[in-house]
């Protein structure tokens, strides 16, 4: 196995560790909303740097480790 260069290291881990707590936010805040969840995914959306697709809300989403 190669290993990394110790920047692509620790860029990768700050992504991982913004992906699960991006998750874990959204659905322990967001998992109890009924009526506001569209509202609470622009705010998701806005303020994280996690990037999600175009179409669907957050919750449709997963962050998997595969696609990094």
């Amino acid at each position: 196995m190669k290993e990394l260069p110790k920047d692509d290291f620790e860029a990768k881990l700050k992504i991982i560790y913004e992906g699960f707590f991006c998750f874990a936010f959204m659905w322990s805040f967001g998992a109890t909303l009924s009526e506001d969840r569209i509202a609470f995914n622009g705010q998701v959306r806005s303020m994280t740097k996690v990037k999600f697709p175009e179409g669907g809300m957050v919750f449709d989403y997963y962050f998997s480790l595969a696609t990094l």
